[in-house]
């Protein structure tokens, strides 16, 4: 195995990679280096770090951090369409936002060389770690539980009913009783229907 991809990835993504393999291009370099390279699109340029997030010098441990929320890392990087999208009109929503307020969130750059502490106690820096975990399509949010274990993580395009689907999943430890994320998003899209709310999977 040379590359895999998790979820949905806008068409010319999908091609990116689609050439990354045909052309054995895992030989040279990266996947996360060659989208670096070849397949920038107009964005903000900025990270979207908000107030509440965790601030540098980041130590994500657990017991530094000195409270049991579960732990959110959001991996990002500066040029990325998705991840202005994700900020902009996702993580915004109230709903959303509601979700958010259990959890501890740390914001980390992708290609950062500033040296963090990670759940596990390691001081890499934060590009290393990242390569560490296999990321290499961003936004990426990886979900830690107040023992400094990932539980779960998304690498791939969602909106937002999938992705409040996710926070909620752990930060309502549903990833305990039902292990398939797809069958929880089922039947969490099922028990809002019987309420009367309406289910938009691609808003």
């Amino acid at each position: 195995m040379v590359l895999r991809i998790n979820g949905y990835y806008p068409p010319h993504l999908f091609e990116t990679a689609l050439d990354y393999v045909a052309s054995h291009l895992e030989q040279k370099q990266s996947f996360k280096h060659y989208l670096a390279d070849v397949a920038p699109v107009p964005s903000s340029g900025t990270l979207h770090q908000e107030e509440s997030y965790l601030k540098y010098p980041l130590d994500l441990r657990s017991k530094t951090r000195d409270t049991d929320k579960p732990l959110l890392v959001l991996i990002e990087q500066k040029q990325c369409v998705a991840c202005d999208e994700l900020h902009d009109s996702i993580l915004s929503d109230k709903a959303v936002r509601k979700s958010l307020k259990g959890f501890d969130i740390a914001l980390v750059d992708a290609w950062s060389k500033k040296k963090l502490t990670t759940p596990d106690g390691q001081q890499v820096p934060a590009t290393e770690w990242v390569d560490a975990l296999n990321l290499y399509y961003f936004p990426a949010m990886v979900f830690f539980n107040g023992q400094g274990d990932e539980v779960f993580r998304t690498e791939a395009f969602l909106k937002t009913f999938h992705t409040h689907a996710a926070i909620d999943y752990v930060l309502q430890e549903k990833y305990r009783t039902q292990p398939s994320f797809q069958r929880y998003v089922r039947e969490r899209a099922e028990h809002l229907e019987t309420q009367g709310i309406k289910v938009e999977l691609m808003k």
